[in-house]
């Protein structure tokens, strides 16, 4: 918040180390020959050190890396849907080639996660013993077929 902020830049203005770390940033930049006066950089200075900013930064990025993968589970998880969730019997080959779509390797360039996690969830689908049913639901039946 604007509070927290205020309160942030307060703190750390106060402090002797900070205020001098302040200045001698503010002359090195100067000395690189920017047009900028020295409120300007110890502003920019304050904008990337501001803990709350420093969050909100790490949070934006976080959210567009799960709105990645979101996107990148749902549209697979559809064309699953609508490619194997009708099958009365295990089809392995069927379920081999909707995993053969996927790429291979481990993310971020590949998704060899959602091929396992894939296969063990239709293959759980016709499992009638529970734990092993459970163990293929939780990615845990050593068989990745």
């Amino acid at each position: 918040s604007e509070r927290d902020a205020d309160v942030s830049e307060n703190v750390l203005d106060a402090a002797p180390t900070t205020t001098w770390a302040a200045e001698r940033v503010t002359i090195s930049v100067q000395l690189l020959g920017t047009k900028r006066d020295s409120e300007e950089i110890q502003q920019a200075l304050w904008d990337l050190l501001d803990p709350p900013a420093a969050i909100d930064r790490a949070s934006d990025a976080v959210a567009r890396g799960n709105r990645k993968v979101f996107a990148e589970i749902g549209r697979e998880f559809a064309r699953f849907l609508s490619g194997c969730l009708q099958d009365a019997t295990l089809d392995a080959e069927k379920i081999a080639h909707f995993c053969s779509v996927l790429r291979p390797g481990n993310p971020p360039d590949g998704q060899g996660y959602l091929r396992q996690a894939f296969n063990h969830y239709y293959q759980s689908f016709f499992e009638n013993d529970l734990k092993p049913r459970f163990k293929k639901l939780a990615g845990t039946s050593g068989s990745d077929t």
